[in-house]
């Protein structure tokens, strides 16, 4: 199979190629937001507690979605590493500004933080911003309700709430449009052209090596071949390990770009979800067939984790704390696997889980959908 050792994404409207070799100052494991803060002019992202609770490290990734349309996404910068955003676009609050909005340059959500009194030390507001952006472009004349869940996972420890929710409903009421929107057809035609010629990244540098498997096929062959691996599909769990514990991880597999793990599929009988389909887009899934998943789901971290964690990784960490895994046994689920060869198989979820941490995956297994 064909690979690269390079990824590339579009910052600032250019696009920024990262080859890793040993040489590198930076591994591949890196993530977004240290590397973000090692450039010069993109200080405005923060490290307030590295581990996806705070916010102020939010940035927005615009990617597409199954339909290859643009889709505008914040994340916790914190938590991701480099790898996960080959292929999209990663907009920081450096993008915002620009001279179509006047003397003072501010994108209207900045613009209505500073009307509405939303920010006071400052070091939060990055992050609140950003979090404001993705509704912004989300969402034409938010209800409360949603505003109020894009920024749970953003937390301020002086201003106060109330002013920020005011200047978020005030700024999304302009139907997204603003100055990334006469590009947003280009960026589209550019990310599904990168989509379409992608190859598998095999990234090496700083005593590691990271794969990122562009098609099942060769996630299943990487897979068999190297058993030791670290698996990552949302890193929501294995990133705390590095920022939080200092861990080094030698070898790592990165399923995020499968999209054969993004397929959903509705019957009489059952709702198949697949194991790389994030719990923000579960949620919304199984609203109508599972209103007591959903109800949980709408309260499973904030939207910036919801955006990263998937199905998959939560029923393969196999934490008893692990939100979905109660109503998944409930509801019956069954797990189905896949092995390099086309060996399948199918099991409850309760005979996939078998103590703590612990799975039934075989040598060279992977979780396919649920």
């Amino acid at each position: 199979m064909s690979a690269t050792d390079t990824i590339r994404f579009l910052l600032d409207g250019k696009l920024h190629r990262i080859r890793f070799d040993e040489n590198s100052p930076i591994k591949p494991s890196t993530t977004v937001l240290n590397y973000l803060r090692s450039l010069g002019n993109h200080k405005g992202v923060k490290e307030g507690c590295a581990e996806g609770d705070c916010g102020a490290c939010t940035v927005v990734i615009a990617s597409l979605d199954q339909d290859n349309q643009l889709v505008y996404e914040a994340i916790d910068s914190c938590l991701v590493f480099l790898p996960m955003i080959h292929g999209k676009q990663l907009i920081t609050v450096e993008n915002l500004k620009d001279k179509t909005y006047g003397s003072t340059g501010m994108h209207p959500v900045q613009e209505s933080m500073v009307t509405h009194n939303g920010s006071q030390c400052g070091y939060c507001t990055p992050g609140f911003v950003m979090s404001m952006f993705a509704v912004y472009k989300k969402h034409h004349q938010p209800s409360r309700e949603v505003v109020l869940d894009a920024l749970t996972g953003n937390l301020c420890r002086c201003t106060g709430y109330q002013p920020i929710i005011e200047a978020a409903m005030h700024a999304c009421q302009h139907e997204g449009k603003d100055h990334f929107t006469p590009s947003e057809k280009q960026i589209e035609k550019t990310l599904q052209e990168w989509q379409e010629s992608q190859d598998d990244c095999a990234l090496q540098g700083g005593g590691q090596r990271y794969w990122l498997p562009a098609t099942l096929t060769s996630a299943l062959v990487l897979r068999e071949q190297y058993q030791d691996a670290i698996m990552v599909i949302g890193a929501t769990d294995v990133a705390l390990r590095q920022t939080k514990k200092n861990e080094h991880f030698s070898l790592l597999i990165d399923l995020s770009a499968l999209k054969e793990l993004k397929a959903f599929h509705r019957s009489t009988t059952h709702v198949e979800l697949g194991a790389g389909i994030c719990l923000e887009k579960v949620k919304a899934l199984v609203e109508e067939d599972f209103p007591a998943l959903y109800d949980m789901l709408t309260v499973f971290g904030s939207l910036q984790i919801r955006n990263m964690a998937t199905l998959g990784g939560n029923i393969a960490s196999a934490s008893p704390i692990g939100d979905t895994l109660p109503l998944l046994f409930v509801l019956g689920a069954r797990v189905n696997l896949a092995r390099n060869g086309g060996s399948k198989r199918q099991l409850p979820i309760e005979e996939f889980i078998i103590g703590y941490r612990t799975t039934a995956l075989v040598p060279g297994e992977l979780i396919v959908s649920v």
